[in-house]
C-alpha cells in the first residue's frame, strides 16, 4: 500500500466482518448510500459470476475494458514494489486504489476472511466504521475453534476510535467485541433487533435479509441521517443480492439459488424458504467445499425437501477450490432420511436433473462456487 501512495487513507471506508450476513450487509450499506445520491464504492468477495464484481462503483461493476485499463495502470504503479502479493491482496489492494483515484464519497469494504489478518484491514484510519454481522462456527481452522476465538478475529478490524455497529450476540462473543472496542478507545452501537421503523416493504424480504438490511440502515442513519423517503427507501431495499435468496423462473418452475454453506447461514436460509413457501414440497442440488461441516447442514435441508441431488465443483479464485466427494455426502445424507439421493458428477447432468425433477420449487444450495460454475454455464441462472 505504501508503493501506491496509502489509498485506504484517502477513503472513508464502512469495513464489514462477520460469519453470516456481510455480504448483503455489504450490498445493503452501498445500495442506500448510492440512493441517497453519493458516490460509493463497494468491494466484496467471492466473487459470483465475474471478476469486475469486487471493484464496482454504486452497486455496478466496472466494464470489462473500465476493468482490464484500471488494472493495467495499477499493475505499472505497483511495479516499484519488490513484494509479490497473493491474489486476494491484488485485489484489495486495486479496489482501494480504484476508488481513492475515481474519488468515491465512501468505500464500502467486505472482509474477505476473518479480520485481523484481512488484506481489507490495511484500513486503519481513525474516521472508519465498523460493521459486525451474527458470528458463528466457519473456517475454524483458520480463526480457531471456539466462539471467543473467531470474535477476536472479526473484531480485528476495530481500532483507534472506530465507530462499531452490530446487534446483541451472545455474552461470549460480546465480552470480546467490547473488550476490544475499549482497547482501542472505539464506540459501540447495539442495534435493536426490530424493524418497527423500518418502511412496510421491510416484510416482503426474506427473513434473514431483513436482518441485514436493518443493520445496514442503521450504519446509514449516522452517516446521512434520515433523508431518504419511504420510496427511496424501498428502491434501496430492492437491490438482489447475488447468490443469496436469488430467483428465476426456468420452464414455469422457480428456481432458488443460495450459497448458504454452514450451519448458521443455512439456517437462515431454510427459515427464509419456509416462510416464503410454506408447505411447498422441494427438490435440492447440493455440492460442498472440502472442510465444510455436512453434518450441521443436511438436516437442516431435510426440513425443506426429501429429494437430493449432490454434484461436485472444481475452481479457483484466491486459491483453488474443490468440493467434497459426492459419494460422501450422498453417504451421509442417507442417515438423514432422505427419501430420494441422486449422486450426478457432471454438473450439467445434475442440473438436467433438478429441471426435470417432480417440483415446482427447485433450490441450488452448499456453495457460491458451486452457484458461480453453474451460472457461467447456464445463462438463464444469470437472470
Amino acid at each position: 500500500m505504501s508503493a501506491l501512495g496509502n489509498p485506504e487513507r484517502k477513503l472513508k471506508i464502512i469495513h464489514i466482518a462477520g460469519t453470516s450476513g456481510k455480504t448483503s450487509t455489504t450490498y445493503y450499506i452501498a445500495s442506500i448510500l448510492t440512493t441517497a445520491g453519493y458516490k460509493v464504492g463497494m468491494t466484496i468477495s467471492p466473487h459470483i459470476d465475474r471478476i469486475t464484481e469486487r471493484v464496482q462503483i454504486n452497486m455496478t461493476p466496472l466494464s470489462d475494458d473500465e476493468f482490464c485499463k484500471s488494472l493495467g495502470d495499477f499493475l505499472v504503479e505497483l511495479s516499484a514494489c519488490d513484494l509479490l502479493p497473493t491474489y486476494f491482496e491484488l485485489l484489495v489492494a486495486f479496489a482501494y486504489w480504484h476508488f481513492a483515484k475515481t474519488g468515491v464519497d465512501y468505500a464500502v469494504v467486505e472482509t474477505g476472511l476473518g479480520g485481523l489478518h484481512d488484506a481489507t484491514n490495511v484500513a486503519q484510519e481513525k474516521n472508519k466504521l465498523c460493521v459486525i454481522t451474527d458470528i458463528g462456527y466457519d473456517h475454524q481452522h483458520v480463526l480457531g475453534n471456539t466462539l471467543p476465538e473467531i470474535a477476536a478475529q472479526k473484531a480485528g478490524i476495530i481500532h483507534d476510535e472506530n465507530k462499531v455497529w452490530m446487534y446483541e450476540q451472545s455474552d461470549e462473543i460480546m465480552t470480546v467485541i467490547k473488550s476490544t472496542v475499549a482497547a482501542n478507545n472505539a464506540v459501540l452501537h447495539v442495534v435493536e433487533d426490530t424493524y418497527k421503523k423500518e418502511p412496510a416493504g421491510v416484510n416482503e424480504m426474506p427473513i434473514f435479509q431483513r436482518r441485514n438490511w436493518h443493520l445496514a440502515h442503521a450504519v446509514c442513519r449516522h452517516v446521512i441521517g434520515d433523508i431518504l423517503s419511504e420510496n427511496q427507501l424501498r428502491k434501496a431495499m430492492a437491490v438482489q443480492v447475488p447468490g443469496r435468496m436469488d430467483l428465476r423462473n426456468i420452464n414455469g418452475k422457480i428456481v432458488v439459488m443460495d450459497g448458504a454453506h454452514n450451519g448458521q447461514k443455512m439456517d437462515a436460509f431454510v427459515a427464509g424458504v419456509l416462510d416464503k413457501w410454506p408447505g411447498v414440497p422441494a427438490t435440492v442440488m447440493l455440492g460442498m467445499k472440502k472442510g465444510k461441516d455436512y453434518a450441521e447442514v443436511l438436516p437442516l435441508l431435510r426440513r425443506i425437501s426429501d429429494r437430493l441431488i449432490i454434484t461436485r465443483f472444481s475452481t479457483s479464485q484466491d486459491t483453488p477450490i474443490s468440493s467434497i466427494d459426492p459419494d460422501e455426502l450422498a453417504e451421509a445424507a442417507q442417515r438423514y432420511n432422505f427419501k430420494t439421493i441422486h449422486v450426478a458428477h457432471n454438473q450439467d447432468d445434475a442440473y438436467r436433473l433438478l429441471l426435470d425433477a417432480p417440483h415446482e420449487l427447485l433450490i441450488i444450495t452448499g456453495s457460491f462456487y458451486l452457484l458461480g460454475q453453474l451460472r457461467g454455464a447456464h445463462t438463464e441462472l444469470h437472470g
